[in-house]
């Protein structure tokens, strides 16, 4: 009888293990210019989201659309002749966000957290540069409007 027991309780953990693999396949959300961003990349934004601010009411949905349009501008930054210095700037954001939440009792979990974060940042002011730059060239017609 434990013989069968043992059988049986090898056999769920098999199938448990099968099923925990399986629910953490990485899967293609997306691509862009032939790059893929998977559900590893999107869990990486929305922790980095949910670290960086009150983020905690956002759906899925919207983390996603916010996961697409970053990379958008990133890969239309990466396609253009424009570069932008963030280094002081990515680093500045970053200590205020450090400060922030260590007053919050938040603070980064390891290594690749932080280089995380430092991407993401990246990313988020490679947007707002470009949206920047855009509003500002069409200034006058906005204003004359």
């Amino acid at each position: 009888m434990s013989k069968f027991f043992l059988k049986l309780f090898i056999f769920l953990l098999i199938i448990f293990q099968y099923n925990y693999s399986f629910s953490l396949e990485n899967k293609i959300l997306f691509k862009i210019l032939n790059k893929s961003f998977t559900s590893i990349d999107f869990d990486k934004r929305n922790k980095y989201l949910q670290f960086v601010g009150d983020n905690s009411e956002l759906s899925n949905d919207e983390i996603l659309e916010d996961f697409i349009s970053v990379n958008l501008f990133n890969e239309s930054y990466l396609n253009s002749n424009i570069r932008y210095e963030l280094t002081n700037e990515i680093n500045k954001i970053y200590d205020e966000i450090i400060i922030s939440n260590e007053n919050n009792n938040k603070f980064i979990e390891n290594d690749d957290f932080k280089k995380i974060i430092i991407e993401n940042l990246k990313l988020d002011l490679i947007r707002k540069k470009i949206i920047q730059t855009y509003l500002e060239s069409k200034r006058e017609e906005i204003f004359n409007k």
